[in-house]
């Protein structure tokens, strides 16, 4: 994948400043059947009425101690968006709360250690969450604590975006249904070809990422 040509668009590019909203209502009125869970959620709605951003989720992770499941449930609201299954989705892959809580604690272990597959193998007995998903929970907590080389978001728009820059006809494209695989290694060699490609460009591998998402080119 060559990016050269569109290096100056990916540059003035500022994920940080991505906003996305979401119902408040949707999101606040769900019984999730767990009183911290809850409270969790009404302290976000509270604090980001309007949306969040990536920035925010970056500052809650750069303190530490940080509330773990706060930064769980920023990501998943901020990746759901208006999609109304969010708050019943986010209710599934938080139904047992001390195994979910483990989970999260596992995979942070993992991105400070550098270990990608160890992170993504966290999560294979959460309910109701892939890779699309859980990649940016990695994401924010990577970046949160400083990581050089911070996992990527990977969902099916990145990967649409990646397979639409090495077709030559369109036409042949559009016919298809592009989704990411979900293993643990073609994350792992996704994250290291983006790392590769920001390395090659100098620019960082987040605003690749975000180009990728945007699919504008």
């Amino acid at each position: 994948m060559n990016l050269q040509s569109y290096s100056n668009q990916i540059s003035a590019l500022e994920p940080m400043n991505q906003l996305q909203e979401y119902n408040v209502t949707n999101w606040s009125n769900y019984n999730y059947n767990s009183d911290e869970i809850c409270h969790e959620i009404q302290e976000i709605l509270s604090e980001y009425p309007i949306g969040i951003t990536r920035q925010n989720i970056i500052v809650h992770y750069q303190s530490y101690p940080h509330n773990i499941l706060k930064g769980f449930l920023m990501s998943m609201i901020w990746g759901h968006g208006y999609d109304n299954r969010g708050p019943w989705k986010v209710s599934k892959m938080l139904t047992d709360f001390p195994a979910a809580i483990e989970i999260l604690n596992n995979a942070a272990n993992a991105v400070v250690d550098q270990d990608l597959i160890r992170a993504h193998k966290s999560f294979r007995n959460m309910q109701k969450i892939r890779v699309n998903y859980f990649s940016k929970y990695l994401y924010f907590l990577g970046r949160g604590r400083n990581i050089n080389r911070y996992p990527l978001i990977f969902d099916n728009r990145v990967a649409s975006s990646i397979c639409r820059l090495h077709d030559t006809n369109s036409d042949w494209f559009n016919l298809f249904n592009i989704q990411s695989n979900t293993d643990a290694e073609s994350y792992l060699s996704y994250n290291n070809l983006l790392h590769q490609q920001s390395d090659e460009l100098n620019i960082e591998a987040e605003k690749i990422e975000y180009f990728l998402y945007l699919g504008i080119f």
